[in-house]
């Protein structure tokens, strides 16, 4: 549980001193450790990186997986990918939700994560009945991927406990542009590709959803392109690796020189 994971943490800090690099992979988590008490001396930032020749977009994948859902192909689905915790904020994601569509009928939400399909009872409690048909709580799915091709954006409304969202990265390989609270490394993630609100303010959030559906169709697909861009610019899994070769590869060579 938590009472373990500060524990390890503890050790960890006590043996910060002997280590030669500390990896981190946000910002964040670099800050918070070593505010904490960790050696600040052999830190190394090494965002995540995504493999983006993986993860590209599919449009047959993207009518496919809406002719499933039997979701119509002008419908604007905003997608939002968290397990169910309160440190992923669902319940302001669906208040936003349900402000936009007093204005907008097209708008189509799925909700992915694990144990969400299980919580629905407690999700649909501020939902009017006449909008639940167009909410999709899918719960844990190990196609979702796919999913992401059928989406317009992807929200991620976290109100704190993210490091580096990986899921920011992932519908932004895909050219699905993102609309996230501005948490952790997400900013930095997506930078000026898509929409940052304040955490815990489903009004804003509602005014972000409800300005990216105003946008022109060729203005939707400029921001994908160019969300996927910056993935291959700056967080791409080779950066990574090679991040990790580097530092290896001195160390190994310190390590000979100093027995020589």
């Amino acid at each position: 549980g938590d009472s373990i994971k500060v524990q390890i943490i503890k050790v960890n800090k006590l043996l910060s001193d002997k280590a030669d690099a500390i990896f981190y992979n946000s910002s964040v988590s670099r800050l918070q450790h070593e505010n904490f008490g960790f050696n600040s001396n052999h830190s190394i930032l090494n965002p995540n990186g995504f493999d983006t020749n993986i993860l590209k977009p599919f449009l047959d994948k993207n009518k496919a997986v809406r002719r499933e859902l039997g979701i119509s192909d002008n419908d604007i689905v905003i997608g939002h990918v968290a397990r169910y915790h309160p440190m992923k904020d669902h319940i302001s994601f669906i208040r936003a939700a349900i402000k936009v569509m007093s204005k907008r009928s097209d708008l189509v939400i799925l909700m992915i994560g694990r144990d969400v399909m299980d919580n629905t009872v407690l999700l649909l409690s501020d939902l009017p009945e006449e909008l639940t048909s167009r909410f999709y709580f899918l719960g844990e799915r190990s196609d979702v991927y796919d999913l992401m091709q059928s989406m317009d954006a992807l929200c991620l409304s976290s109100a704190w406990g993210e490091g580096f969202p990986n899921v920011l990265g992932e519908a932004m390989s895909i050219s699905v542009p993102c609309i996230t609270t501005d948490i952790a490394d997400s900013s930095e993630i997506v930078g000026k590709t898509g929409i940052i609100v304040p955490p815990c303010d489903h009004r804003k959030l509602a005014d972000a959803i409800f300005s990216f559906m105003n946008l022109t169709k060729s203005e939707k697909a400029a921001l994908g392109q160019a969300a996927r861009k910056r993935i291959e610019e700056k967080f791409v899994i080779q950066n990574n690796v090679e991040c990790y070769e580097t530092v290896y590869e001195e160390l190994s060579i310190s390590t000979v020189s100093l027995k020589a």
